[in-house]
């Protein structure tokens, strides 16, 4: 059975997205306000280890 729309598995519509699909070459740029302790575990001593 063909359908026009998306759907999940329980059945109902899936969301349409409003934004059109990312290409390959895009850029994603994160920001997030952490706690000096939780900064600390992400970036590392010395600032070069990324969690």
């Amino acid at each position: 059975m063909a359908s026009e729309s998306p759907v999940e598995r329980n059945g109902s519509p899936a969301p349409l997205s409003r934004s059109p699909s990312p290409s390959g070459n895009d850029i994603l740029t994160l920001r997030a306000l952490v706690s000096t302790k939780e900064a600390g575990i992400i970036i590392g001593k010395g600032g070069k280890n990324v969690a």
